[in-house]
């Protein structure tokens, strides 16, 4: 299996989010994966949601328009939505539903940084490749057996079942003792590393792990010293 049909697949299946509770069909994409022109739109509406496809109805007939009057049909490109599923009643897509991996990468190098910070580290290599491109890698690509194992227990399956269908070291579960045991030598709130280690240690739901991080109280919680990186 490619990596396309495996990103079709947990997207088809994915629920993450409340809009898998009033969704009809995932709306994937359609047209060539190797397009050189990609097209993405916010949300599907309700014919996207009924046909299980991006850009259908009047939207699609004027799309179609659109693209022929520059020469392009849409079978030589690439449509998709930021969104998968549609909002309830075509509302606007929720910041929880768009940004919520935004959000823990955000806080994920902050804790990151406090904790390195505590333990002496020079607050700039948080900031380089070593932290927050490695962060970004981590939390995003496919290739990542953290990512992939952390889409997987979303999904309901256990944390040792998720590392058993990765099929390698998860590096991430086998850091968390290490994570939590200096946390709590250096005196450092890491919310987020806490959060899933008891994911892992204490049968905590993702989507109950969600609500609770994403409903912490706003705060600057940068180390000292980084507003000068």
């Amino acid at each position: 299996m490619d990596q396309w049909e495996q990103l079709r697949q947990q997207c088809m299946s994915c629920r993450a989010c409340g809009l898998a509770d009033t969704r009809t069909n995932v709306v994937f994409g359609v047209g060539s994966p190797t397009a050189e022109v990609l097209l993405v739109g916010e949300a599907p509406g309700a014919s996207e949601d009924q046909q299980g496809e991006p850009f259908v109805g009047a939207a699609g007939k004027l799309l179609d328009d659109m693209l022929a009057m520059i020469g392009l049909r849409r079978q030589e490109i690439y449509i998709t939505n930021s969104v998968k599923c549609r909002p309830p009643k075509n509302r606007d897509p929720l910041n929880t539903e768009k940004d919520a991996r935004a959000a823990l990468i955000t806080r994920g190098i902050a804790e990151i940084a406090r904790l390195g910070v505590a333990m002496g580290c020079n607050v700039q290599t948080f900031a380089g490749l070593a932290g927050i491109g490695d962060l970004i890698v981590t939390a995003t690509s496919m290739h990542s057996r953290n990512n992939r194992a952390g889409i997987l227990i979303g999904k309901g399956e256990t944390p040792e079942n998720a590392v058993k269908e990765v099929g390698m070291v998860v590096e991430g579960i086998n850091a968390l003792p290490a994570a939590m045991e200096l946390a709590e030598k250096y005196h450092v709130e890491m919310p987020i590393a806490q959060t899933v280690n008891a994911i892992v240690k204490e049968g905590m739901s993702a989507s109950d792990a969600l609500r609770t991080l994403m409903d912490r109280n706003r705060k600057n919680e940068m180390p000292q010293g980084y507003e000068k990186v």
